[in-house]
């Protein structure tokens, strides 16, 4: 094998490294901060850290000085997966850190953990997105398993699928349980009543309704946690946190995993649908073909934008969310799409460059592109001229 070669095949060992340390990751902080004692083992955390040793040994300086680097699981976290890609490979072969940005889907990356109360470490939202699209959904308690295949399986309808996930995101809690049973008799399929019931966990002693992301909040070791460490609820203080909604003894709520992957983000996909669905004669489909993307939108003279929402405030997590996402170019390729755009929220800092200046690398002609939530909406009405 010639050095180019080499190159390439490490780089894709680098890639699995990173999905492997991220699902690792997400599995082993779920487990703590339910049970901040749990010696839990990750066998995918290992695993990514053992590649990323091997390929130290590799393309580091020094290796015994680089093998020292990394004694123990503390040195990972804080040596590597507290700090973005960029700042993981310093005096490492320059062939393979230029042949990193070149080729890796990861290049991007930022810390797959941030700082957080409970514990010590939470996954990144990117983290999260990232080991979520692991097949066997690592982290997950196997009944949380089965709702992810569930709602992936065909016992359900794309109608029934669109339609329970669009559930989810308006109701992230309820404040009795018998109020879901009530709420879930518009699903009709007894599999797909079972799977949405499912979905929910009792309330936590001593929590409140989030107003920012709608789930719930609550005070441990005197900071507040809440659904991500991105939610601005974390950054208040507890006292402002007592003068939320209180929420009621007997309440559910969403489990974790689905309020980040599904709910949270779901959010922004509401607010891009109901714009298109206030113009007149535009038709609007949430998550076609079974989350294919997340909006199809419909023009009078039937044209289709294919809208892929990316709810990220950081540029570093909305260009690893694209590389690794590219079902709308096939949207394009295939002609059932018209236009495709990754959706960004206004709120993301591009830097110095436009947003679509700082992602043209990443988009080929002819393929998606790339703007913020105003942009759409000016880019549809002049559309809607044509």
């Amino acid at each position: 094998m010639d050095k180019s070669d080499k190159l390439a095949h490490d780089i894709q060992n680098l890639n699995i490294a990173i999905r492997s340390m991220a699902a690792g990751v997400y599995e082993l902080l779920s487990h703590l901060e339910k049970d901040p004692q749990d010696l839990y083992f990750s066998t995918h955390l290992n695993s990514g850290f053992n590649i990323f040793l091997n390929l130290g040994c590799s393309y580091a300086p020094e290796k015994s000085a680089f093998l020292q680097e990394y004694r123990c699981d503390e040195d990972f976290f804080d040596k590597l997966l507290s700090r973005p890609v960029s700042e993981w490979f310093d005096g490492w072969d320059e062939d393979f850190i230029s042949r990193m940005y070149a080729d890796s889907e990861f290049s991007d990356l930022g810390p797959l953990i941030v700082p957080s109360c409970m514990p010590d470490y939470r996954a990144s939202d990117i983290c999260i997105v990232i080991a979520m699209k692991n097949p066997k959904y690592p982290g997950l308690e196997q009944q949380e398993r089965d709702i992810f295949n569930a709602l992936s399986s065909n016992v359900i309808t794309d109608e029934e699928y669109a339609q329970a996930r669009v559930f989810l995101i308006k109701h992230k809690i309820l404040t009795e349980y018998q109020d879901k049973l009530i709420l879930c008799d518009r699903f009709h399929n007894r599999a797909l009543k079972t799977v949405i019931l499912n979905c929910y966990e009792e309330t936590l002693h001593d929590t409140w309704e989030c107003p920012y992301c709608g789930w719930t909040a609550s005070i441990y070791n005197g900071r507040v946690s809440c659904s991500s460490p991105n939610c601005p609820a974390e950054s208040e203080t507890p006292d402002r946190i007592r003068e939320y909604k209180r929420i009621p003894a007997g309440s559910v709520r969403l489990k974790k995993s689905l309020m980040l992957y599904f709910a949270r983000p779901g959010d922004f996909e509401l607010e891009i649908a109901d714009f298109a669905e206030s113009l007149k004669d535009v038709k609007v489909q949430m998550y076609p073909d079974r989350d294919a993307y997340d909006v199809k939108i419909e023009l009078p003279d039937g044209r289709i934008i294919a809208v892929d929402a990316k709810d990220y405030r950081n540029l570093k997590d909305l260009r690893t969310a694209i590389r690794i996402n590219r079902s709308l170019d096939r949207q394009l390729l295939t002609g059932r799409a018209d236009r495709a755009f990754f959706v960004a929220p206004n709120q993301i800092k591009p830097g110095r460059k436009s947003l679509k200046t700082e992602c043209g690398d990443l988009l080929l002609p002819g393929h998606a592109e790339v703007c913020t939530i105003s942009e759409l909406k000016v880019i549809i009405k002049k559309e809607l001229k044509k």
